[in-house]
């Protein structure tokens, strides 16, 4: 028997080229891919061209017709069992049937918003709270076949306390709520599953999303690359470092690790095997650097536009506030990188391979345009993230439509952005609809203020003790949920209690932001880490591991924002600057300390005293921060010698 009968015979009908397509898989590939679409027009139709012709419609109208067809799609597009899962996926009559209430539920409640709004949204009639019940099982459902069980059974878990809460004692006492008061304020109030985090997903994450989508059939990462060899080339660990600073430019325009990971991996990687670079190494790199693309403005994640809204702070202060821990963040994995190059003397890239500088830039300067008209608007015209960033992005399709090269790249595929767009949001919707059921539970039964006490009461008071405590709560949470639903929850859950001991309002935010998207390269579930082994062919659990050292400012960050929110630029400028200086020595020295190199290669001793006076000078107050200083330097006077005595020696 030939190879060709062999795989004629196993492989899927439509997956032989020639072979005709079975009737039905032909209409789901039209209704997917028009669904698909649907997504990102009508979230431009509803943000800048609906209300010019006086068709507008309401946040929360708009959000629900955005998760109806979201619903819709993940039934046509994730089976219930993972085995299952392939393009060629045909739906069977349940997958239908629950497509069909999703759809059909949303659009229930957004074409009768009028009517429902006005009467409050909790409790409903009889056939209404029929149709909740359903559509919140629908929901529940959808959230387990994008995420796994994790996220709808502790969904479950909240409303079952909800129903019975007015039977516990003590502090977790709850008035008795009934089920159909339950649905009503999760179905109907526009608080729920429709409520603020899907209509920030709905509207701001869409617009980021389009503008990052359009940017990936570009020639941005071909110029990133090239920008990057220019500048870190020639240095030591040069291969690792243009992956670093690679992945910084492309974090600033998508705030998307998956999206940093797909793009910079396959044009980075190939440059650190050429070099010999410790494979390792290499994955731990690409994980880390992808991973500060939630962190660094002015995009950030999906999770940095729902801070906006919860916080009421409004999403530019948001950014602003990000900028000195982000640089923390990738200056610390910038410079642990350059001392284990040192370390394991790692060479130089070769002069052929690197480009100049004046030719890259002259090449492909105006792909920065996008991200600096984006800021103008965003803090100069104060307009809405959403508008600004779709302006921002028909600036990116103008100036990939000019020149030759760079047309060639991106028009033949202009009409497939838009349902990779759609694709793009099934995941993060459906989590946040999900979500939205907690967020309405928390609410509705007041657990949110009785869990805020019990954890300054578990505390004592002490903020450092509470900060642990919600630091393990996060880890265990991330081992099954997005780091979007970490902060959700955590932000309802834990943040009052800080508030409530002097943390400032944005201070115990970034904390839980911080240590939410610490789950990316955490093991055991750790998204990047296993992304990144996959692509270097090493275990997603030891990447992981490799990647919290590289990483480490990810989990310190957090903590002295919370006792020194100067890094986030609140309080006077001296103030500020003191800090963000003895936190920049800090990285300098810890990252020494970890790699065992500083001017050389560091003594056992040389380690201990640079690390110990690291993590001091990350410690707000004068005492640390002298005695830090005092490690550091002693550490680096040995160091200084000890070169010496080595060049001499030579």
């Amino acid at each position: 028997m030939s190879n060709q009968t062999i795989n004629e015979r196993t492989l899927p009908a439509s997956t032989i080229p020639g072979a005709p397509v079975p009737f039905w898989l032909k209409i789901k590939r039209i209704v997917n891919t028009a669904l698909l679409s649907f997504i990102p027009l009508f979230g431009i139709w509803y943000v800048e061209i609906g209300w010019r012709l006086g068709l507008n419609i309401y946040k929360q109208v708009y959000t629900m017709i955005i998760i109806g067809v979201v619903q819709l799609l993940v039934y046509l597009n994730f089976p219930a069992s993972k085995k299952k899962r392939t393009k060629e996926y045909i739906p069977n009559i349940l997958d239908l049937l629950f497509g069909l209430i999703g759809i059909v539920g949303a659009f229930y409640v957004a074409f009768n918003w009028n009517t429902i709004f006005y009467l409050g949204g909790f409790g409903g009639s009889q056939g209404q709270i029929i149709l909740g019940v359903a559509f919140t099982l629908v929901v529940l459902e959808s959230a387990r076949r994008v995420v796994g069980l994790p996220l709808p059974i502790m969904s479950l878990l909240f409303i079952v306390y909800t129903l019975v809460g007015n039977k516990i004692p003590g502090l977790f006492h709850t008035a008795k709520i009934t089920l159909n008061n339950i649905i009503g304020y999760i179905y109907l109030s526009g608080v729920g599953i429709f409520g603020m985090a899907a209509q920030t997903i709905a509207e701001t994450v869409l617009a980021f999303t389009v503008f990052g989508c359009f940017l990936l059939r570009t020639n941005a990462g071909k110029f990133f690359l090239d920008l990057s060899l220019a500048l870190f080339g020639r240095m030591r660990g040069g291969a690792a470092k243009v992956t670093i600073f690679c992945s910084l430019l492309f974090a600033t325009m998508t705030g998307e690790p998956s999206s940093n990971l797909g793009l910079i991996g396959p044009l980075s990687l190939p440059i650190m095997r050429k070099m010999n670079y410790d494979p390792l190494f290499s994955g731990a790199v690409l994980a880390v650097s992808s991973c500060g693309s939630m962190l660094t403005p002015p995009v950030m994640g999906a999770v940095v536009f729902l801070m906006g809204e919860m916080t009421g702070l409004g999403y530019p202060a948001i950014m602003v506030a990000a900028f000195i821990p982000a640089f923390l963040y990738y200056l610390s994995v910038y410079l642990q990188v350059d001392f284990y190059s040192a370390k394991n003397k790692y060479p130089k890239l070769e002069k052929e391979d690197i480009p100049k500088l004046g030719p890259v830039l002259k090449e492909g300067w105006y792909f920065f345009l996008p991200i600096l008209v984006l800021v103008y608007f965003l803090l100069i015209l104060k307009l809405s993230a959403a508008k600004a960033v779709y302006y921002a992005t028909v600036l990116l399709i103008i100036i990939s439509l000019v020149k030759k090269e760079d047309r060639e790249q991106f028009a033949p595929h202009f009409f497939e952005v838009f349902p990779d767009i759609g694709r793009n949001m099934l995941n993060v919707v459906a989590v946040t609809s999900c979500s939205g059921i907690i967020m309405a539970i928390v609410t509705l039964s007041g657990i949110g203020l009785r869990m805020s006490s019990l954890l300054t009461v578990i505390s004592g008071g002490n903020l450092f003790f509470l900060a642990i405590l919600a630091a393990i709560t996060i880890y265990i949470m991330g081992m099954g949920m997005a780091p979007i639903v970490c902060y959700i929850l955590l932000s309802i859950l834990v943040a009052p209690a800080m508030i409530n001991l002097g943390v400032p309002l944005i201070a115990a935010h970034f904390f839980i932001l911080y240590m939410s998207v610490s789950g990316f390269i955490t093991p055991p579930v750790c998204l990047a880490s296993y992304i990144a082994g996959g692509m270097v062919g090493k275990s997603g659990i030891t990447v992981g591991y490799k990647a919290m050292r590289f990483g480490i400012v990810c989990y310190l960050v957090p903590f002295v924002c919370l006792f020194a929110p100067q890094l986030l630029l609140v309080g006077s400028t001296s103030e500020i600057i003191e800090c963000v200086i003895t936190a920049v020595f800090g990285v300098v020295t810890l990252a020494g300390g970890l790699e065992g190199f500083l001017l050389c290669e560091a003594k056992i001793i040389e380690r201990l005293m640079l690390i110990a006076g690291g993590f001091l000078l990350f410690i707000p107050g004068i005492e640390t921060d002298l005695v830090g200083i005092v490690l550091a330097v002693i550490a680096i006077a040995l160091q200084v010698m000890r070169k010496k005595r080595l060049k001499e020696a030579k």
